[in-house]
């Protein structure tokens, strides 16, 4: 199931304040509450274009990457090697909806 998202760049505009003094950020008419995730939001096409780019990179041989431990996901008492690939298939597997 692939997703089709709005194509950046995507801009942030500090709108309105908001009912508690807080000021709001708006991300192309989306009023998000925090500034920072205001900004990541805004960044993700570019993040979802760098990870993309790494995997091919990873794919046609012309970046190395080696396995390296993934001390973010133990199981259990091991910890499992990954690769920069397998990273890199997960983040974009997880914008566009599909399965890694």
């Amino acid at each position: 199931m692939s997703m089709e998202h709005t194509p950046g760049p995507w801009t942030v505009a500090r709108g309105s304040w908001s009912e508690d003094g807080n000021a709001q950020y708006e991300l192309e008419g989306i009023k998000v509450v925090q500034a920072a995730d205001a900004y990541l939001i805004a960044a993700a096409p570019d993040l979802l274009g760098f990870a993309e780019l790494v995997l091919r990179g990873i794919e046609s041989g012309h970046i190395k990457a080696k396995p390296f431990l993934d001390m973010n996901t133990l199981v259990g008492d091991s910890i499992p090697m990954r690769t920069i690939g397998d990273a890199a298939r997960e983040v974009i597997a997880k914008a566009t909806g599909e399965k890694a």
